[in-house]
C-alpha cells in the first residue's frame, strides 16, 4: 500500500473509534518516517517475541532439614513439576537416610545381644545357669584339682615323688569313698 492509503485507513481508525488520537498521531508519525530509520513490522515481532515468551523466575523450595534449594523455572507448569521432583528426590532421600539409620541400629543391637549371649554362656557357672550338676562331676573335678596342685609340688621340689604318690592315693580313696555316699 502506498502512504496516502495508510494515511486514509489511520483517519478512518480514528473516525470509526477503533484506535484514539495520540495513537493515530504515532501511528501518522511513524508513517511519515522515512523507511530506513524504522519499519513499523520491524518492531512488532520483537515486541511479541518478548510478550510471549515466559519470564524465568526463581522458586525456593524448604528441604526437611530445614535448608532451602532454589529452582530457576518458566512458567507455572513447570514450575509445580520442578517442586514436585525436588520434594520426590527430597523425600526419597531423607526414608533413605532413616531406613539405614534403622537397619545399622538394628544390627547393632543384635550384635550386642549375640555379644552378651555368648559371653554369658562362656562365664556363667552352673550354678547360675539353673541346672543340676551332678555331684560326682564336682567331686571329680576336686581330685583333678587336688592331682595338678600336689604335681605342682612335686615340679617346685616341695613334695617327693614317693610323698606325692602317697597323696594321689589318698586323694583317689577319698574320691571313690564320696563317689559311694553320693
Amino acid at each position: 500500500m502506498n502512504e496516502t492509503a495508510e494515511r486514509e485507513r489511520i483517519m478512518q481508525m480514528l473516525a470509526d473509534g477503533l484506535i484514539r488520537a495520540d495513537e493515530a498521531a504515532a501511528l501518522l508519525a511513524a508513517l511519515a518516517a522515512p523507511a530506513a530509520n524504522a519499519k513499523p513490522a520491524d518492531k512488532e515481532p520483537p515486541a511479541k517475541e518478548d510478550t510471549a515468551r515466559p519470564r524465568q523466575q526463581t522458586v525456593e523450595i524448604q528441604r526437611p532439614d530445614g535448608s532451602h534449594y532454589s529452582v530457576e523455572v518458566n512458567g507455572l507448569a513447570p514450575a509445580l513439576l520442578k517442586m514436585v521432583e525436588v520434594y520426590v528426590k527430597e523425600s526419597a532421600r531423607t526414608a533413605t537416610r532413616e531406613t539405614w539409620d534403622g537397619l545399622k541400629n538394628i544390627v547393632r543391637n543384635k550384635s550386642a545381644e549375640v555379644t552378651e549371649a555368648v559371653r554369658s554362656k562362656v562365664t556363667r557357672s552352673p550354678e547360675k545357669t539353673g541346672t543340676v550338676v551332678n555331684p560326682l562331676d564336682a567331686l571329680e573335678g576336686q581330685r583333678l584339682e587336688a592331682r595338678r596342685s600336689i604335681l605342682q609340688m612335686v615340679t617346685n621340689g616341695r613334695l617327693s615323688a614317693t610323698e606325692a604318690e602317697r597323696l594321689i592315693r589318698q586323694t583317689d580313696a577319698v574320691y571313690e569313698l564320696r563317689k559311694k555316699t553320693a
